[in-house]
């Protein structure tokens, strides 16, 4: 047996082996319907008139609410449209730090290999990202300041009721269930994409995409604290 074939013991397991069966398109086309799934919600069942009567009744007149409404709704079709968008933002920014990650490593994985393995991962990071409509969805919300505050997912819901400094809230809003998990699919990716056994791979995504994002999370600080 030659030395780049996979060896039994490292084969992918069903589940990945399964996911990444499907084509990128079909994958990518999954992951944009449960996104627009995401925004019908919040746009239709979350965001409702009340609620912006609620918030903003005491500071601003009836009908200039109701003009924001009306105009809210006008272009809420943007927000279908940055769906695809978003997402292959996304699947750019992770694939570069995975490929950054497979040179240092030298793991031969091309960025076209990497790219397609992303668009593939993007159907179970769009599922990942709907359980965040989980805490909207069972909680009375009467209020915006409500709705932008509410967290059951990230480190700063750990402090809820503290009064943070905005440098501070950032990184521990950043630093959430959907982060973690999406370090679960994409080492699932490169398990099945490699070869290589699946913890390896976990650690691999964890010190690529996971200093990716820290650097990330560190740039936004850095404009914030400049800003204010």
């Amino acid at each position: 047996m030659s030395n780049t074939s996979i060896s039994l013991s490292h084969a992918p397991r069903p589940f990945w082996e399964t996911v990444f069966s499907l084509s990128p398109w079909t994958s990518f086309a999954l992951a944009c319907l449960v996104g627009s799934i995401g925004v019908f919600l919040q746009q239709e069942v979350l965001l409702t008139e009340d609620l912006f009567f609620n918030s903003l009744g005491e500071q601003m007149a009836y009908e200039r609410i109701e003009e924001m409404i009306n105009t809210q709704q006008q272009y809420k079709w943007i927000a279908y449209v940055m769906v695809p968008v978003i997402m292959v933002i996304q699947v750019f920014l992770f694939t570069l730090c995975l490929n950054v990650g497979t040179i240092l490593f030298e793991y031969k994985v091309g960025f076209r290999k990497l790219f397609g393995m992303g668009f593939k991962a993007t159907v179970l990071i769009a599922i990942v990202g709907s359980l965040q409509m989980i805490p909207f969805l069972l909680t009375k919300i009467e209020t915006l300041d409500q709705f932008t505050q509410l967290d059951w997912f990230s480190l700063a819901a750990l402090f809820q009721g503290v009064n943070l400094p905005l440098w501070l809230l950032l990184p521990l809003k950043m630093i959430n269930l959907l982060l973690l998990l999406t370090i679960v699919i994409l080492a699932g990716g490169m398990h099945w994409l490699t070869g290589k056994p699946y913890n390896k791979m976990l650690r691999f995504v964890a010190a690529t995409y996971g200093t990716g994002m820290l650097l990330f999370v560190l740039l936004l600080v850095f404009i914030q604290l400049n800003l204010s």
